[in-house]
């Protein structure tokens, strides 16, 4: 994923699960929810708050492409930049939803991205989880 201007830095995981579907025609960026982790949640504290509805792969990377390159050097915007991470959940073609992390290392002046299985630990408070505002698929945890 390649954004004018931009510098990412992507996880093993994320390059692995979701940028090898990358040449798929993305389509137009989905509408979201945001909502700020008031204390740490696992993912399925999330799922019992929000009910999520992950995003399909083209989906997600769509809306990162959008979100990013509105603020793509750190800029104040709907991405946290304050060292705060922004959640977002994706079901994978092999039908299993991760978790994908990503925020701004103002050290590194860079986007990073990253995906976890789910309920791997606790995300913060002060975190931010991305929704779709049109359901599609629930989030099922194993």
């Amino acid at each position: 994923m390649k954004i004018k201007g931009t510098k990412l830095y992507f996880g093993t995981n994320f390059e692995n699960w979701i940028l090898k579907d990358e040449s798929k025609k993305l389509p137009k960026p989905p509408t979201h929810l945001k909502y700020e982790l008031e204390t740490s949640m696992t993912d399925s504290e999330i799922q019992t708050k929000w009910s999520i509805m992950p995003y399909t792969v083209a989906e997600l990377l769509s809306l990162l492409k959008n979100l990013i390159g509105k603020q793509p050097k750190g800029e104040s915007g709907v991405l946290l930049t304050n060292s705060y991470v922004n959640i977002f959940y994706v079901k994978l073609d092999d039908a299993r939803v991760v978790a994908v992390g990503m925020g701004w290392d103002a050290g590194g002046r860079r986007w990073y991205c990253d995906a976890y299985d789910l309920d791997g630990g606790y995300w913060g408070g002060g975190d931010r989880v991305f929704i779709r505002s049109c359901p599609s698929d629930s989030l099922t945890l194993p």
